[in-house]
């Protein structure tokens, strides 16, 4: 009797062990550290081998186009005019245009670059409200606010 609980609270020990084990592990592969790119150059040796996101505006004379468009090569800048070089493996993004804003995934190699899995571009003028047309009221407005914008 003594034996089989002793049996029990073993398996009971090593499942507990390997589920913690598999938590721990997959939660470090699916985090990823959120900076730009100037606070990513100033830390680089920290983050390197590490999963990083990484946002800066896209250097429009860097993008190549490599392999028959499979490759995807290009700088991004940071605020101060810090660049951060990022390869991609994959279809080049159509709105990759210089200047707009670009958010990169991926691991920060030994030699500096993003190796990204993943980029994302924003689109500025999504965002921005266009400017109402004169004699434009809103409904319940002011004049003043209807030179604000409608959206």
């Amino acid at each position: 009797m003594r034996r089989a609980r002793l049996r029990i609270g073993l398996a009971l020990g090593v499942v507990v062990a390997a589920t913690a084990y598999l938590m721990v592990t997959g939660l470090r592969q699916s985090t990823s550290y959120y900076m730009t790119v100037d606070e990513l150059v100033r830390a680089r040796t920290r983050y390197t081998g590490r999963s990083v996101r990484v946002m800066g505006k896209i250097v429009g004379e860097t993008v190549e186009v490599k392999n028959l468009g499979t490759r995807l090569e290009f700088e991004v800048a940071g605020d101060s005019g810090a660049r951060l070089p990022v390869v991609y493996e994959g279809i080049k993004p159509d709105n990759m245009n210089d200047g707009w804003e670009a958010i990169v995934e991926g691991r920060l190699s030994p030699d500096g670059r993003v190796v990204a899995s993943k980029v994302m571009i924003k689109c500025p003028s999504r965002y921005e409200g266009e400017p109402a047309p004169p004699g434009y009221r809103p409904p319940g407005g002011t004049a003043e606010a209807a030179g604000k914008g409608t959206s």
